[in-house]
Order: structure tokens, then sequence, then C-alpha cells
């Protein structure tokens, strides 16, 4: 079954198609096999009235016992009998019935009320399912009793019809199913599973980079079929057209990139030829400018790394104030959050203090009814006792004391059965006495436990003040440096003015030279960067040529 159901989808379809069907053949060939059977059984009900009919037209009231015994040597029956209005079998089929009376609910309607009565009943002389059939009969219109016939019910005779009939509906049946199978088949396979197998290839069409367009005839049906597999068509051919457009697209961007990256890579290597001859000049240059203020530059390069160092300095000042705070903020929500769960350990110890003070309260009215149970069992056993004495002087009185044993005895079974009470008690007890004891014993070990976590909550907590106080510090000494910071910045700006003022013109020419040195490195090692990329580019604009080749449209 599995098997079946695992492949295609057609094959599952076609397969509960047939389960359906089979099932649907299967209640309804019960429902008409207890319709046939309802209506042959009704059908030989009415024929055999019938007969009987025609048999009370022949009877003759002077000598009935020639009929019943004519009518019951021409038919196989159970009986054959005349009951008149008093309901007596005047006539029988069997002698040793002539007599009897009768007072069943058909032997009434017919005899005395005039009325025709068919009905089946189970025989109990023949052991077996009888029709009984009773037509009154009338003399110059008056009722004087009825004929009663028993036939017995061939049950052969009636599931042979009924096998007949419902092997000829069965046949038609399988020939509908079969036709109709066929025909669900074909509709199913050209409405769905031809479309579907259609939209499948397009999809793997697609999967395999093939773009291309699909003008037959049954496709151009699927995209004017309005359900959802025309729209999924639809949506499909869309999608399809919509990859072309961005294919087109990217190739041509690739193209214009790729032109682009050519002339842009040709330029930056011409530039950063040109731009590596000025920045040699400017060196030589500079060169000539450091020795006529070699001392001044010396100091100023000094200077400027240290002006670099103090602002890194703030900068790491900046991202430890911003890093402090965020410390801070978490240490408050972390002390936050540690105080509700202080809240949630004293509530838990203060629950769990409360469930072990009912446990011991439920331990302690366990033992109350224990003693209770014992005090009711001596009670019944004295009261067995007194029971069995009392038993014993009723015995002596003799006569006069038997109503007296009777309610001794009577009090001795109350006192056994109060015993037997006590001891189902005392089980109940003695078990309820051990669970307490074991919910005592668990409770103890859940409130070391909550101890325990308590302990480690404070300790926590403990920590948590340590921390909080370390911040503080910390932020303290980060002011500190902050200031300290800010007066290094000031006092590198006071030196600074102080070498510029002291040699203005050499450090401007040696200034220019660097500036312009620098700025000319900057220039070529960013045009050759350029250059890089214009190459990597070229070269992702191929790749992306590649891979649009594989896309056919």
């Amino acid at each position: 079954m599995k098997k079946v159901f695992g492949q295609s989808l057609s094959a599952k379809i076609i397969g509960l198609l047939a389960i359906i069907l089979f099932l649907s053949f299967i209640s309804t060939s019960f429902v008409i096999k207890e319709l046939l059977k309802d209506e042959v059984i009704e059908q030989w009900k009415d024929h055999n009235l019938k007969l009987v009919n025609l048999y009370s037209q022949m009877f003759d009231i002077n000598d009935p016992q020639k009929l019943i015994d004519q009518i019951a040597e021409e038919n196989n029956l159970a009986y054959a009998l005349f009951i008149d209005s008093n309901l007596t079998a005047v006539a029988h089929s069997n002698p040793d019935r002539i007599g009897i009376t009768l007072d069943d609910e058909g032997s009434k309607a017919a005899a005395q009320g005039g009325q025709k009565y068919a009905d089946f009943f189970h025989y109990s002389v023949t052991d077996s399912l009888v029709l009984d059939i009773l037509i009154p009969l009338y003399k110059e219109d008056k009722l004087i009793g009825a004929l009663n016939i028993g036939l017995p019910v061939d049950t052969e005779t009636v599931d042979s019809i009924l096998k007949e009939s419902l092997s000829k509906i069965t046949m038609s049946f399988i020939v509908v199913m079969i036709l109709s199978i066929v025909f669900l088949v074909f509709f199913i396979r050209s409405l769905l599973i031809s479309p579907i197998k259609s939209l499948t290839s397009k999809i793997n069409k697609l999967a395999d980079y093939d773009l291309s367009a699909d003008v037959s005839n049954n496709q151009v049906a699927f995209t004017k079929r309005k359900d959802e597999l025309g729209e999924a068509w639809n949506s499909l051919e869309k999608m399809r057209c919509n990859f072309i457009d961005l294919i087109e697209d990217i190739a041509r961007s690739s193209e214009e990139v790729q032109k682009s990256s050519l002339l842009l890579a040709s330029s930056s290597h011409q530039t950063a030829a040109g731009a590596g001859e000025i920045e040699k000049i400017m060196q030589d240059i500079a060169v000539g400018a450091k020795k006529q203020a070699e001392d001044t530059e010396v100091g100023t390069l000094q200077l400027s790394e240290l002006g670099e160092y103090i602002e890194k300095d703030q900068q790491c000042v900046r991202e430890l104030n911003l890093a402090t705070d965020h410390v801070y903020q978490l240490k408050e929500e972390g002390s936050v959050s540690l105080k509700e769960l202080m809240q949630s350990s004293s509530q838990s110890i203060s629950a769990t203090h409360e469930v072990n003070q009912i446990i011991l309260t439920t331990n302690e009215s366990a033992e109350k009814i224990e003693l209770a149970s014992k005090m009711i069992g001596n009670i019944a056993n004295q009261t067995n006792l007194l029971a069995l004495n009392a038993a014993i002087e009723a015995a002596r009185a003799g006569e006069a004391g038997k109503g007296f044993a009777v309610v001794a005895d009577e009090i001795r079974k109350l006192a056994e059965q109060s015993n037997g009470f006590t001891n189902e008690i005392a089980n109940i007890i003695s078990e309820l006495t051990s669970k307490t004891e074991h919910a005592v014993n668990t409770m103890q070990e859940v409130n070391q436990i909550i101890s325990l976590q308590t302990h480690s909550v404070e300790t926590v907590s403990n920590k948590f003040i340590g921390i909080a106080e370390a911040i503080d510090k910390m932020q303290g000494v980060i002011q500190n440096l902050n200031a300290s910071s800010s007066q290094m910045k000031d006092k590198k700006e006071d030196i600074i003015e102080i070498f510029q003022d002291l040699s203005a013109i050499s450090e401007e020419n040696a200034a220019c030279t660097e500036v312009a040195s620098t700025t000319i490195e900057g220039q070529v090692s960013a045009i050759e960067s350029v250059a890089d990329s214009s190459d990597q580019l070229a070269r992702l604009s191929e790749e992306i040529k590649g891979f649009i080749i594989k896309f056919k449209h």
C-alpha cells in the first residue's frame, strides 16, 4: 500500500478514488441486501396471504376438519386450524391440539375483530420460524371465527433469491465503478495531472537555466485557465520574463562596468606613474628643507606623534567612559534582579514553612484518628464479647431467649464489621502516616536546599556590592584620567606654538614639503588601489558574463 501511494500524484488520487468507491460499494451492498430481504419477505407474505384467503372461500362450517386436513395434505404447513369466535380451536391439523383456547393478538384480531392478520413468530412446537396468517370467516355476514395457517419460513429460498439479486446488482455496480474510475482517471489526467506535469517540466527548465519561451498549444491553453493552476502557470511565466529582463539588464551593466573598469585601470596606471615621479622630486626638496631645520623638524615630528598619542588616549578614555556607563547600567539591572531573586527566595521559604506546618498538622490529625480507631476497635471487641455472653445466656433461657439470641447475633456481626472497618482505617492511617513522614523529610531537604540557595544569593549580593564599589572607584579614576588627558592636550598645544615661533620659516618649508610628499604618497597609494580595484572589477564582470551565458533565452 505504501509503495503504491508513494508513487505519482495520479496513482495516489486513483488509489484513493478506488478505495472510496469500494467502501461505497460495501456499504451500499449491505443496505440493498437488507432492503431486498425485507421486500422478498413482504412479497412472500402477500402471496401466502392470498393463498390462505382463497382457502377461506372454500371453508365449510359444517365440516371444518375436512378442509383443514385437505390444506395440511396439499401444503407443507407447520399447522392449520379453525378458531371460533370464542378463540377455541374447533379443527386442527394436529388432533391433540383440538379444543385449546388461544389468546394471542392475531387470534383476537381475526376471530373476534374481523381483521386479517399476518406476522412472523417462533413456533415452539416445531422450534422454527413461522408465518402466522389468519383470515376472518363469515356466515351470512356474521363473524363465526378465523382460518389460521402457519407456514414455515423457507430461509434457503429467501437467501437464494437474495443471492441472485445481489449478484446482478454487484455486477452492475462493478461495471459502473470501473466506468467511473476510467472517467475520473481521464478527467483527472486531462484537467489536473497533465497541467501539473507541464508546470513541473517548466520549473525543471528554469532549474536548468533554460528561460526560453514555450509556445505549444497546451502551454497557451494553460495560460488561459482561471483556476489555481492557471494562476501558478501565469506567475511562473511572469517570473521567467522577469528573470530574462533582469539577466539582460545585468549583462548590459556588466559590459558597461567592464569597459569603464578597463579605462579606469589604464588611467590609474598612468596617473600612478606620473605621481611617482613627482614624489621623487618632492622627496629631493624635502631633503634640502630637512637639512636647514633638522632640529625643529625633529621636535615637530615628536610633538606630532605625541599629539596623535594624546588623541588616541582621549579616544580610548571616551570608549572607556562608555564601557563604564554600560557596566554601571548592567550593575544596576543586576542589583534589581538580585533583589527580586532574594524576595522570591524569601517567599519560597515562607511557603515551604507553611506546607511543612500543614503536613505536620495532617500527621497529628492522622495519629488522633488512629487513636480513635483503636478505641472503636476496643469497643467493638467488648461489644463482641458482650454479644457472645448474651448468646450464651439466651441459649440457657431456651425458647424464651431465642429472640434475644437473634439480637445478640446481629450485635456480634456488627461488632465484627466494626473490627473490619477499624482495621481498614488503621491501614489507611498507617499509609497516610508513612506518606506524611516522607513528605516531612522531603520538605526538610527542600528547606536545606532553599537555605543553601539563600546563602548563595546573599554571597552574590555581597559580590555585587563589591563590584558596585569597584565601579564607583573606577569612575573616579577615569574622571581624573579625563582631566589629565585634557591638560596634556593643552600643554602639547602650548609647546607646538613655542616651536612654531622659534623656527617659523624653516618649519613652514619643512611642513610644506612634508605635506606635499605625504599627499602625493597617499595619492599614489590611492591610485594604485583604484587600479587594483579596476582590475578586480573587470574580472568580476567576466565572471558575471560566464554566469549569464548559462541561461538560455
